[in-house]
């Protein structure tokens, strides 16, 4: 039996929280207030609570590569969408977490209600990230079970499941809708996706078609055309004759020049660019 805990201590929610007034109450001090309180209920709480191998989305050492790299070169792949992820997670089933943890039902109604807008997990918030995948372990147990007997992969990445392995049919998909709605969730079943045979394959956002996780063509394509247009012309002539207006475009650029070499880090490309793309940037920022 879990003994009954108590939160103490001068970085507790309730000493950080003490200092505000009700005039704050709508004020950029509370909102920083409450921010403060989520990463201490982050920190000191939730981190300390085991989520499924299979979560790949809100964790450490995991990313959407993490989460790719098990679907690569299978023959069928199934992609399913959760609705609403967030708000459909209710205040009573984060109450239920901080109960598990051994706190009061009080203390663990105020930290549920930090955590919480209009009683359900809102998106943005400091801890909603993390407390759904807590929330989701008896999904992701259930759904890794149902796929270990059938021979698939499974992985979750916040709201995308993403389903693997050498054949999956339409009745499989009824099993994990039975399985979804169980634990509390909803399939948004426009986003529902079978893909078979020599199909293109996408997930989230990273190719596995292949035996190696890759950026999808058309991004590559794109980029590699927007890089020939700036080495090839310069930076200036190439904003003018384009007509970009957005005074972040060549950190636009760069960000998705250097998630391509996250991904795909022996890619030969990234000989000919790195260091011309490193000028152009400290040129243009000096």
């Amino acid at each position: 039996m879990l003994k009954s805990r108590s939160l103490k201590g001068s970085s507790s929610p309730g000493a950080i929280l003490s200092g505000c007034s009700l005039s704050s109450l709508f004020s950029s001090q509370f909102h920083m207030a409450l921010l403060e309180c989520q990463k201490w209920i982050n920190r000191n709480i939730l981190s300390n609570i085991p989520i499924h191998s299979a979560a790949h989305g809100f964790t450490s050492k995991k990313s959407i590569k993490t989460n790719a790299k098990e679907h690569l070169a299978q023959k069928c792949l199934l992609k399913i969408d959760l609705k609403n992820f967030f708000p459909s997670i209710n205040i009573n089933r984060v109450i239920n977490v901080f109960q598990r943890c051994g706190y009061a039902d009080n203390v663990s109604f105020y930290l549920a209600r930090i955590c919480c807008y209009d009683n359900r997990l809102p998106q943005g918030a400091a801890t909603s990230p993390y407390l759904s995948n807590v929330i989701a372990l008896a999904l992701d147990k259930r759904l890794h079970n149902m796929a270990k007997k059938l021979t698939l992969n499974y992985t979750r990445y916040a709201d995308d499941l993403s389903f693997s392995g050498d054949k999956i049919t339409w009745k499989t998909v009824d099993y994990i809708s039975r399985i979804v709605e169980d634990c509390g969730f909803e399939i948004n079943t426009d986003k529902t996706l079978l893909i078979s045979k020599q199909n293109k394959k996408i997930v989230t956002g990273l190719s596995v078609s292949g035996d190696q996780v890759k950026i999808p063509k058309q991004y590559k394509r794109k980029l590699r055309q927007e890089l020939h247009y700036i080495m090839s012309y310069g930076y200036l002539s190439h904003v003018s004759n384009r007509k970009i207006r957005n005074p972040f475009y060549l950190d636009s650029i760069y960000g998705k020049y250097t998630f391509w070499k996250s991904i795909e880090p022996d890619n030969k490309f990234f000989q000919k660019y790195d260091s011309r793309l490193a000028e152009v940037i400290g040129y243009i920022k000096s």
